[in-house]
């Protein structure tokens, strides 16, 4: 039977309301990373590909020894939690009970009852701050209202919907939990917005409240796998099933859909290895970050040749309600390929002859789609910090993004099967057979066409110039942002490192593009180009300037 046959059979064989008692359970763990639930969630996930029949294998890391440039992360565990207005008036702005967000993620115990002032930076939190109402989540703005007194913070965000009650992460070392006094709750802009109102009248806004949570030691961290074929190079198909109870397009739709969809390939294991042609699919369930930069790094030291990634993050968007559109996210121009080029073709196949014309809706129905440089965020950035070319399926925006509200009435599985059947379609597909030339040339016309004029100039060269490179594997990894700061020691780089992460919502991507482009050879001149090239955006030199520095404090060498 060949793939296409068996690809039918899959679409024939897919039961929704299947999918969706999937999404259900998986969605019952509270998912948080370093905590018990989302281990427990890991082993549901193995079972139930033993119970298909898969052959499963679990990698097991730790968060105390994690990947480069990622921080240690304490174990933690949520209870319950609430937090009450008792003047002027009384009610609930959020409780676990109704909303899992409603306790920031690692949160630390404890009970506070006080008045509320609102700051939303460092210097302007009052001496005699009470709980603080703000939307700045850094670990430096925490730290400085407990100095200050803080017995709790109120955090919302400001782009959330009214009633959005946000999922904020603080994600502390061990050595920085055991020092967190003060708890962290999360509420609804709405509410948020009315505080303020109230705040600038000069009237006075008291809450009471508690988190009940425990730490722990590190925890272990589970990658889930299993694999159709036997080759020696592999295709991967990558999920993250992190994230909150309840919670249900990032990432229960991409992490159940491929959960159900290898369900359904099990019946068909024998054929799809006699079709293979020498390569393996790997089908991998992680821990987003953490779990996908150590798998990868693994294998590579293993000598595992990996030809390209397909990522599956918020796949299941009813488009028309969270106002998305699916992002078929590219890896850097660098990292241009004959299989982004194959995965290329086959979403363009699939979701239909309208691709490029439909980001403006006029038909009830219409799918959206969309083809995007790189933009970092999903695991696909765990492979191109490595040099393997990797794309990402994304619906982006949604404007229930991190919020209590994206919930199952959000979800479509028909979307979610259709992507996904689509992405296996393209890795059990792949071969190399010359549709990289007749892809570059559509990319760059379309760009001739999006870009500034200066700007594809500069893109045009990264097409021309493109080079092969000798990654250094040692000195490869996630810049996260929060190990950045952790590491800078110096008071006046840590605060313009800092205003420009605040500023610049592209900075993640464009560590990423600078570290990848690092091991080609570049002057810094060169590299410069580079990043204003894959962003696609004017920065100032400024901003370029702290790029560079930045990667060069996390690599402790020079560049150019």
């Amino acid at each position: 039977m060949s793939i296409s046959s068996i690809i039918k059979e899959v679409k024939s064989a897919a039961r929704p309301y299947e999918l969706l008692e999937l999404v259900v359970r998986l969605s019952s763990y509270h998912r948080i990373q370093g905590s018990r639930e989302l281990l427990e969630a890991s082993d549901f996930m193995r079972g139930f590909l033993e119970e298909a029949s898969n052959e499963v294998s679990v990698e097991v890391f730790s968060y105390a020894n994690p990947p480069k440039w990622l921080s240690p992360l304490v174990g933690w565990d949520l209870i319950d939690g609430e937090v009450r207005v008792t003047y002027p008036e009384r009610g609930v702005l959020s409780s676990v009970k109704k909303a899992s967000t409603a306790v920031a993620a690692h949160s630390p115990p404890g009970e506070f009852s006080g008045q509320v002032s609102y700051a939303e930076s460092e210097d302007l939190i009052p001496d005699d701050v009470e709980v603080l109402l703000t939307s700045n989540r850094s670990l430096d703005m925490y730290f400085e209202a407990v100095r200050k007194g803080a017995k709790a913070l109120l955090i919302y965000r400001r782009d959330a919907p009214p009633k959005g009650i946000p999922y904020i992460g603080l994600f502390p070392t061990p050595d920085e939990a055991y020092k967190m006094k003060a708890p962290v709750l999360c509420v609804p802009r709405g509410s948020a917005e009315k505080i303020k109102t109230l705040l600038g009248k000069g009237e006075k806004v008291i809450v009471e409240g508690f988190v009940k949570s425990t730490y722990s030691d590190p925890r272990e961290l589970k990658i889930v796998m299993t694999e159709f074929g036997d080759g020696g190079r592999e295709i991967h198909v990558t999920a993250h099933y992190c994230h909150p109870r309840g919670t249900v397009n990032d990432n229960v739709s991409g992490a159940a859909t491929l959960l159900y969809v290898a369900k359904l390939l099990s019946k068909h294991s024998c054929e799809i290895a006699r079709n293979l042609r020498g390569f393996r699919v790997r089908l991998v369930w992680v821990p987003e970050h953490y779990g996908s930069v150590a798998l990868v790094k693994k294998l590579l030291d293993e000598n595992v040749e990996i030809l390209g990634a397909l990522n599956l993050d918020m796949i299941g968007e009813k488009q028309a309600l969270t106002n998305s559109v699916l992002n078929f996210i590219r890896p850097p121009v660098l990292l241009l390929s004959e299989f982004e080029a194959h995965a290329f073709r086959n979403f363009f196949t699939s979701l239909g002859s309208g691709w490029g014309l439909t980001t403006s809706i006029t038909r009830k129905h219409q799918f959206r789609f969309e083809l995007k440089s790189y933009e970092a965020g999903s695991d696909h950035d765990a492979y191109v910090v490595f040099g393997i070319p990797a794309v990402s399926l994304t619906n982006w925006p949604d404007k229930f993004y991190h919020t209590n509200l994206d919930s199952i009435n959000k979800f479509s599985p028909s979307n979610a099967l259709r992507i996904t059947i689509t992405a296996l379609r393209a890795a059990l597909t792949f071969e190399f057979n010359n549709q990289l030339k007749h892809y570059e040339s559509f990319m760059r016309e379309s760009e001739y066409f999006s870009l500034p004029k200066p700007i594809y100039r500069v893109r045009k060269d990264l097409y021309e110039q493109r080079r092969n490179c000798r990654f250094a594997r040692e000195l490869a990894g996630y810049p996260s942002p929060q190990y950045l700061l952790r590491k800078v020691k110096d008071v006046e780089v840590r605060e313009e490192i800092k205003r420009f992460l605040s500023k610049a919502s592209w900075a993640v991507t464009a560590y990423v593009i600078a570290n990848t482009y690092s091991f080609c050879g570049l002057s810094v001149n060169d590299l410069r180009k580079s990043l204003v090239g894959e962003l696609g955006i004017k920065v100032c030199e400024r901003e370029l300037d702290i790029v560079l520095k930045s990667l060069e404090l996390l690599r402790e060498i020079p560049l150019g």
